[in-house]
């Protein structure tokens, strides 16, 4: 019987999720009710193996980003609030999240990698925003600090520390960042 993408990667992070990440290959393939030869004629390593659930998690991420970029019908604020809305349900994003200090620390290229494919989801919020017709024309210094201010957002909330001091979703604080940016700390008031 053949392991789908799917079934390999939900397995992964429930293991993740019950054993954090002391889970073996013999774990997953128990979970998986198939034989460790078969894990690792997948996969050579736990690094491999992380590696590539990273792929699966971000892969239809980013084809969704890309995609909404280009429905020119939406509004910036649309698009965003779209992306971000489906995140939750679709991306079971937290479970690294809770762990993000000891894979940094044990898997430090997958934590890199996972670095880089959140870094794609500032990115992303940041070809929404300046390409849409109602922002208004930003000088370069202010896409740069818009661009520094998502990622460093961004990356603030990959700490997994703070996000339990602070009793934050991951989630909810990015929808929170992007409630921010479109409605702005003043709500709309004209300022004197």
């Amino acid at each position: 019987m053949k392991i789908s993408d799917q079934e390999m990667y939900m397995a992964i992070i429930k293991l993740i999720e019950q054993q954090g990440l002391k889970f073996t290959m013999a774990d997953l393939a128990r979970k998986l009710h198939t034989s460790k030869r078969t894990i690792y004629q997948r996969f050579s390593s736990k690094e491999q193996l992380i590696s590539a659930m990273i792929d699966y998690l971000f892969k239809d991420l980013t084809i969704r980003g890309d995609k909404l970029r280009s429905e020119l019908h939406l509004s910036a604020y649309e698009k965003i609030k779209r992306y971000v809305d489906q995140f939750p349900t679709l991306y079971p994003i937290g479970c690294i999240l809770q762990y993000s200090s000891e894979i940094a620390q044990r898997y430090p290229q997958q934590w890199h990698k996972f670095q880089g494919e959140v870094d794609q989801i500032s990115q992303t919020f940041y070809r929404i925003l300046i390409n849409d017709p109602q922002t208004r024309e930003l000088s370069k210094t202010e896409k740069q600090m818009l661009l520094l201010m998502l990622q460093k957002t961004t990356r603030s909330l990959l700490n997994g520390r703070f996000l339990m001091q602070q009793q934050l979703d991951f989630w909810e604080a990015i929808d929170a960042m992007q409630e921010l940016l479109f409605h702005g700390v003043f709500g709309g008031k004209q300022l004197s």
